[in-house]
């Protein structure tokens, strides 16, 4: 997952997002975050998911996990910070220059 002042890119691995396009992608304006609605809690114990507001531009709905806590806490503050600093700074959305965030 990299994460930038426009959104939010979903990849395989951390090695694709150097060389292919993501898998998915949410611009921060459109992110839904939700942590305990994830269904069975012992399977997915550090799991949330990722949901696009704006469906029927990008229709993404991601589950992502991570076998630490701490690691998934990570993920979901950075993706907290990006939302908030594109909803204070008035983010261009069509802008092409991406600070990475990586998570």
């Amino acid at each position: 997952m990299v994460i930038n002042h426009v959104g939010v890119f979903i990849y395989n691995n951390k090695n694709d997002s150097v060389t292919k396009l993501p898998i998915g992608k949410m611009m921060l304006k459109d992110v839904q975050l939700f942590l305990n609605e994830i269904g069975n809690a012992k399977s997915r114990k550090y799991c949330f998911k990722l949901k696009s507001k704006e469906s029927r531009v990008y229709n993404c709905e991601f589950l992502l996990a991570s076998s630490l806590k701490e690691e998934r806490d990570s993920w979901v503050t950075k993706i907290l910070e990006g939302v908030g600093e594109a909803l204070l700074n008035g983010i261009d959305y069509q802008s092409r220059k991406f600070r990475r965030m990586s998570a």
